[in-house]
């Protein structure tokens, strides 16, 4: 999502954007002045062979193509392709998530410790290689493995379509986007939910974007959506009275500046990089503590927490994530790349 809405700023300001995906080109729509090239993925063993497959499927691509700049959305597979590209473009990689947590939490034994730990090797070796290495967090320790001269902040880009939004919250709603992953804390939300059903009236809790099958903790004031589109998206949260991000690591989730952007009161779990961004912006909780996130919410439902100064500080922050700032962050940093010796 986050590279789509970046690719199709980039496109619309003139630029030429080939994007080169893993897998099926088909998951990606069309857009204007955007072309997409399909490139085989690794099938087994990907990491502990550098990812050669699919490097070496970058490197013919990149060679027809003969790009001035290559971006590497991510650590360490695109960065690793970007970086082993074999042309003289420079090479930027933007860290989105923390691959080291992604694979930790929720994982146990030596194969997730092994995993963890190449993971970072293969992190730092691309980030070394890299002109530029943007951070979707503005502190590097949230998600890198190690400091790089070449570090800039620019966060992802929020749909113009929340800043355009109108809310019409429904007494009681409860919006989660965060999907089943452990990392995401449902299990969190889930417990803490029946003390937030029997403290509020008309409580509902509605849970979109879920993949997989429902989780068995449906409730009657739970209502569980698939994937949704981002206008759908839009919709979903414009009805409700607060969005909570139960998480039990984060880097820079793009849910919380859509919130801000929209309007919509937050609830989030003091983690990862969190703190440093909403801070001020947002009603904190610790992490994996249902009852401190039940009582959040029944503060916020009830109006026993104020949420209005939180709410406009929101708004602020979230101008830095529209396109237009987030595109010309971009473009700036691709042509101090291009005018270097």
């Amino acid at each position: 999502m986050s590279v789509s809405r970046l690719v199709g700023g980039l496109a619309a300001r003139g630029i030429d954007v080939t994007v080169i995906a893993p897998g099926s080109a088909a998951e990606w729509q069309p857009r204007p002045g955007v072309k997409v090239i399909s490139v085989p993925g690794e099938e087994r063993w990907g990491l502990i062979r550098n990812f050669r497959r699919w490097r070496s499927g970058v490197q013919r691509v990149l060679t027809s193509v003969h790009p001035d700049i290559v971006h590497g959305q991510g650590l360490p597979v695109p960065g690793a392709a970007a970086v082993g590209s074999g042309t003289v473009a420079p090479c930027v990689i933007t860290a989105h998530g923390s691959a080291r947590h992604d694979t930790s939490i929720g994982s146990n034994g030596k194969a997730a410790r092994a995993r963890s730990l190449m993971l970072r090797f293969r992190s730092v070796a691309a980030i070394r290689a890299a002109d530029a290495v943007i951070g979707v967090h503005p502190d590097w320790r949230v998600n890198l493995p190690k400091p790089t001269a070449g570090f800039v902040y620019i966060p992802n880009i929020v749909d113009a379509a929340y800043y355009a939004g109108r809310r019409r919250p429904v007494r009681g709603r409860v919006l989660f986007s965060g999907g089943s992953r452990e990392i995401k804390g449902w299990d969190v939300l889930a417990a803490a939910w029946p003390s937030v059903e029997a403290a509020v009236l008309h409580a509902h809790l509605s849970v979109v974007g879920w993949w997989g099958d429902p989780p068995i903790e449906i409730r009657g004031s739970v209502a569980i959506t698939g994937q949704l589109a981002s206008q759908q998206m839009v919709a979903a949260m414009e009805q409700a009275e607060v969005v909570v991000i139960p998480s039990r690591y984060e880097v820079a989730p793009v849910v919380l500046a859509e919130a801000w952007a929209l309007g919509v009161p937050v609830v989030a779990t003091s983690v990862g990089g969190i703190p440093t961004l909403a801070e001020g912006a947002a009603v904190l909780v610790p992490s994996e503590d249902p009852r401190a996130l039940a009582e959040a919410l029944i503060g916020v439902l009830n109006g026993a927490v104020a949420c209005r100064g939180l709410v406009l500080e929101g708004a602020k922050r979230a101008q830095a994530f529209s396109a237009e700032a987030v595109v010309g962050a971009h473009l700036r940093l691709y042509e101090e790349l291009l005018a270097r010796p």
